[in-house]
């Protein structure tokens, strides 16, 4: 791996170092309460805000990974996809 070849180590894949957040992307992160990686979800939210970088976390009650296509209905979907796209416009603008 190239920055192996550089520095004498290895990238561990998602845990990012502190000096790694800096300049990363915004972002909208979504979570649902049924899902195995809530938590995970949760601890990522939390050092994209210390980071600067949250534009916010969403985490949805009762529903599981998936919930667009696993049976939520559109009075839980809808919102989410208004806010995925007010989120893009949000950085893009």
């Amino acid at each position: 791996m190239f920055v192996y070849e550089l520095t004498g180590s290895r990238p561990q894949p998602g845990r990012p170092t502190r000096r790694r957040w800096g300049g990363i992307a915004p972002a909208l992160v979504i979570s649902a309460e049924q899902d195995i990686l809530r938590e995970e979800a949760g601890r990522y939210a939390q050092r994209l805000r210390a980071a600067d970088a949250l534009i916010e976390h969403l985490d949805l009650r009762g529903v599981g990974h998936a919930f667009n296509m696993g049976g939520a209905g559109p009075d839980v979907v809808v919102p989410v996809y208004e806010k995925i796209v007010e989120s893009v416009q949000l950085v893009f603008a």
